[in-house]
């Protein structure tokens, strides 16, 4: 039931589409993926994504050092001292367990960080089509990836990258503070 509406919900949105000359009917068409790859925008928040997950990756790896060096010394006191081990036992289970909470949290930090620059990005760039399909008349802008064919003339992502890049060359990840668990 469900497949056979949308089924004829596309059908019809195509034959509008085919006689849009017809009845006026003027649609763009904007293919995402080429604005992604083409906006200064979106490259600045890859590049900061990646060196923020370095910092992020990098300060967990020295955690790890360090509870690998207090496991090492451990295992050489616990030795020759076999009456402080289970309190020594306790505290690195304990560190353990921060480390793996620090680790989530940073990875929570890195998610958010990044998705809030996506959505400021996705969110212009809805603003830039909007500005652009006004400008034009259109009554629809419909993404590449859901179309068979197009013509070329009715293509803006052109349009939309050099105005994007024009109007926002870049955007700020911010690092989100931590959450407290």
């Amino acid at each position: 039931m469900v497949f056979s509406k949308r089924l004829i919900v596309l059908v019809a949105f195509f034959v509008v589409c085919a006689n849009a000359e017809a009845v006026d009917f003027p649609v763009g068409v904007l293919d995402l993926t080429v604005v992604q790859a083409e906006s200064v925008a979106m490259n600045s928040i890859k590049s900061q994504a990646d060196k923020l997950r370095q910092k992020y990756q990098e300060e967990v790896a020295n955690l790890e050092d360090q509870l690998r060096n207090d496991y090492a010394d451990l295992a050489k006191s616990s030795h020759f001292n076999k009456s402080n081990t289970p309190n020594s036992e306790d505290k690195l289970e304990k560190k353990y367990k921060d480390l793996y909470a620090i680790t989530r949290s940073l990875k929570h930090q890195w998610e958010t960080s990044v998705g809030d620059a996506n959505k400021k990005f996705h969110k212009r760039v809805t603003e830039v089509v909007k500005k652009i399909a006004e400008s034009k008349g259109l009554v629809m802008v419909v993404n590449k990836d859901a179309l068979v064919f197009s013509k070329k003339e009715i293509d803006i992502t052109k349009e939309v990258v050099v105005t994007l890049n024009k109007e926002m060359p870049y955007i700020a990840v911010v690092p989100v503070a931590a959450v407290a668990e």
